[in-house]
């Protein structure tokens, strides 16, 4: 038999140290981290305090519109925001997003006089949007609407809210305007 024996102690203290050496770099390294998640948090905080504002504002701005829509042309879709009476019947609440393509007709035919028809019929087309748009980024169409079989003045003001490369982001939005237009008559 043969047996060694031999000082283990230094190892052991070599072995502790680098231990604690890399218990020391995870621990540097977790605090860089949590620093950067604090400042990450921080932005992200920042950032939905702006969204809230720009909330806020877009809110305020569309408290004369009785309905508004996004619509994404590129998709033919149409996202509802906020909807009249007259167009609850299209965008139920599991629903409010659906076809863009004569998403309006309904609402041309049931609510808009007979005379001004003519006036939106064709405005909600992809084609005639981006004509139109390509040179002004808004315009808008007055009409009218019956309300208790009485005529009652409405204007659709259409603005494109995408990039200015394309035309592909579009919100309606539905305004009534009758006292308006009755005072500007008398």
């Amino acid at each position: 038999f043969y047996v060694f024996a031999g000082d283990a102690t230094e190892k052991k203290n070599r072995l502790r140290e680098e231990q604690e050496f890399f218990l020391e770099e995870k621990r540097r390294r977790e605090g860089v981290l949590q620093a950067k998640l604090k400042e990450y948090d921080q932005e992200l905080e920042k950032d939905r305090q702006e969204q809230l504002r720009r909330l806020e504002v877009i809110e305020g701005l569309s408290v004369d519109y009785e309905s508004i829509f996004y619509i994404n042309l590129e998709q033919d879709s149409v996202k509802a925001y906020r909807l009249s009476s007259r167009f609850k019947a299209q965008f139920p609440e599991e629903a409010p997003v659906r076809v863009f393509t004569g998403f309006d007709s309904r609402y041309i035919r049931e609510w808009v006089y007979p005379e001004d028809r003519g006036l939106l019929e064709g405005v909600s087309t992809r084609e005639f949007l981006q004509q139109k748009l390509a040179g002004d980024r808004t315009f808008y169409v007055n009409y009218r609407v019956l309300k208790d079989g009485n005529p009652t003045y409405m204007q659709l003001r259409i603005v494109d809210v995408g990039n200015e490369d394309t035309i592909s982001q579009v919100v309606f939005g539905y305004r009534n305007i009758d006292k308006e237009v009755r005072r500007d008559m008398e």
